[in-house]
């Protein structure tokens, strides 16, 4: 049996392969029973060795199979590496056995999908928009007997976004903050909410711009490892890219300091002063420049499904972004 579950929710895409494992077998022999297969790392032959093999003390056996669509999404082939071959195994294989292929986000063009979409069962993953976000936070509370004000809901999506892994960590970490009542406030969420990550962010973009790409790497690694959103530093970057941008514009124009807040849109002197320091180090070439390139890797990371291949396009563009400042 196939199933395909593919699309740029993690969060849910990973609570549906753990509901499929519990349809297949008891929790603890399916651990025993399932076997997890990269595409980059791994043969078809090797597959099909696994999806072959008796299951030990359980009705089924469950390979997941990471990345198969990414890694030929621009090929024009007709032979894959030998992976062409998994749309006639599919029906030899034994009955009781799983093959589940994992990927992120897939074209209805992608030659190897559209050979097997029709051989098994098809889930796509997107992320929510922000009202359903706010409906799952509402049944999430709901799940938990508790309560939430709506301006709570409102910070929560404004922190989060529609990051359903780091929503459902933050609801954890607040219903178990306000035990035992029941009811979740604004001021909850903003003692509770880790804005540490935010704050780590902005501090791994002052590494870039200052040019210390070790400091960088490492705080980067850091935020990768503690679940941040590759799409979400994007974001970031591009938005003090864009106000560096204006920055530097007033001062070549020799607009008046006291305007800077209202024209970048900003209430903090801190963030002014910080602005005026960074754009005094780079051209305005050379910052359009450093925002075409986090543009570029932006539609880039938006097209790729492998998860590893995007942390590789990030690591690469913090490398070049580090070096302009030592071009000067």
């Amino acid at each position: 049996m196939l199933s395909i579950y593919y699309g740029e929710d993690e969060y849910s895409k990973n609570l549906a392969i753990q509901e499929l494992k519990r349809t297949l077998g008891d929790e603890e022999m399916m651990s025993f029973n399932t076997s997890n297969l990269s595409v980059t790392e791994s043969s078809f032959d090797e597959l099909v060795v696994l999806a072959s093999s008796t299951p030990f003390l359980a009705p089924s056996r469950l390979v997941i199979l990471d990345g198969l669509f990414s890694k030929y999404s621009n090929s024009k082939k007709k032979s894959f590496d030998g992976w062409e071959k998994i749309e006639t195994f599919i029906d030899e294989m034994p009955n009781m056995n799983h093959i589940l292929i994992k990927d992120g986000q897939v074209r209805p063009s992608n030659p190897l999908f559209k050979r097997i979409k029709d051989k098994g069962n098809v889930r796509e993953f997107t992320p929510l928009s922000i009202s359903q976000v706010r409906a799952w936070i509402h049944k999430q509370m709901e799940s938990r007997k508790v309560t939430i004000d709506l301006d709570a809901v409102n910070a929560l999506v404004e922190i989060c976004g529609n990051n359903m892994r780091v929503l459902a960590s933050e609801i954890e970490k607040i219903s178990l903050y306000i035990y035992p009542d029941n009811h979740v406030t604004v001021e909850h969420v903003k003692v509770q909410v880790n804005y540490v990550k935010e704050e780590n962010i902005f501090s791994m973009v002052d590494h870039i711009l200052n040019g210390n790409y070790i400091k960088a790497r490492l705080r980067l690694q850091n935020l990768l490892d503690d679940g941040m959103d590759i799409l979400e530093f994007i974001i970031v970057f591009a938005t003090q890219l864009r106000r560096l941008i204006i920055t530097k514009d007033l001062m070549l124009r020799k607009i008046a300091r006291s305007d800077y807040k209202k024209q970048i849109g900003t209430n903090s002197d801190y963030a002014v002063n910080k602005l005026v320091s960074h754009s005094s180090f780079f051209s305005m070439g050379q910052l359009i420049d450093m925002h075409q390139d986090v543009k570029t890797v932006d539609l880039k990371l938006r097209l790729e499904g492998d998860i590893n291949k995007k942390r590789t396009q990030l690591e690469l563009l913090v490398i070049r972004l580090s070096q302009y400042k030592s071009l000067n």
